[in-house]
């Protein structure tokens, strides 16, 4: 009896353990995806106010479209740097999620074949098939959930390929202008 006592701590103090790394992980995202606002906003507010006074200091209509060309690509590139830090703060997090939730299903996945196995030597004579069904529903469910951790990889790969060919594109636009 104290045997499943323990076990049943153990098992609500490495639950909350993994609570408090994930709630850790999304207040570390919170963080740096307040600071990276706070800091666009700031950007903004003294850009807005450059771009104003250039504005004001146009003499003719000529030069006021030159300058609005001017401004639209560093306006386009600050969006864009925005935009993948954005992303980057997200990606990070999620990889760490995963690698949290990767960890705790192999870990169930043990604990749970070992149970089977545990079933089945002690289960009475003709239950096999029901202990095999069971290990093979296991089986199922770990391959769906590789296929699909999979797919997600890959998409996050591309996204990621994505969101780093649209930078060095808007710098390269931005240096030949």
């Amino acid at each position: 009896m104290s045997t499943i006592m323990e076990q049943m701590t153990a098992a609500q103090k490495e639950n909350m353990a993994t609570t408090v790394a994930l709630a850790n992980i999304a207040a570390s995202a919170a963080e740096k995806a307040m600071d990276l606002n706070v800091g666009a906003i700031k950007s903004a507010i003294s850009t807005a106010t450059d771009n104003s006074k250039a504005m004001a200091e146009a003499k003719d209509v000529q030069s006021m479209t030159a300058l609005q060309s001017q401004l639209a690509q560093p306006a386009f590139d600050a969006m864009t740097a925005y935009m993948k830090d954005s992303y980057d703060i997200m990606s990070e997090a999620q990889s760490e999620f995963s690698k949290i939730v990767e960890a705790k299903m192999t870990e169930v996945n043990k604990i749970i074949v070992s149970s089977l196995d545990q079933a089945e030597k002690n289960a009475p004579a003709g239950s096999d098939m029901a202990v095999a069904a069971m290990k093979s529903a296991v089986a199922a469910a770990n391959q769906t959930y590789d296929a699909i951790s999979k797919a997600s990889k890959q998409v996050q790969e591309v996204t990621s390929a994505t969101v780093s060919t649209v930078s060095p594109t808007a710098s390269k636009k931005k240096s030949a202008a």
